[in-house]
């Protein structure tokens, strides 16, 4: 059976407050620095794949702040600003190879202070 990647749809807005955020493959994220964030990459296929990471077409290995675990899930811990692009999971066997995206946004502290400055200006005008 040819590799298959079970992905997720839409989009999750994590800018209300600083927290882990998790999702599969195929969501579009956006988040703020200082969080964690796991895209789970579950495929099947038979024989049994095997699961690569790649962000912006370079491929990604656990290093410093970003683990690849052997399930296909990948955390990146202590978001930054540079950690935006596009991510996509590889799930590839001898008879076939599958893949699915992410686009990943986040943002600093300078889009917070934007993003708050709006706020006061509603409630105050």
């Amino acid at each position: 059976m040819l590799p298959r990647i079970k992905s997720g749809e839409g989009e999750i807005v994590a800018l209300n407050k600083r927290r882990a955020v998790t999702g599969s493959v195929g969501v579009s994220v956006q988040t703020f620095t200082g969080t964690s964030l796991t895209l789970k990459c579950s495929a099947e296929g038979s024989p049994k794949p095997t699961v690569s990471w790649s962000k912006n077409g370079e491929r990604l290995e656990s290093k410093d702040r970003i683990s690849i675990k052997g399930d296909g899930t990948m955390i990146i811990k202590n978001t930054r600003v540079s950690d935006t692009g596009r991510y996509m999971c590889f799930a590839k066997s001898v008879i076939g190879e599958a893949y699915e995206a992410s686009s990943v946004y986040v943002r600093g502290n300078y889009f917070l202070l934007l993003l708050t400055i709006a706020l006061v200006k509603a409630i105050f005008d």
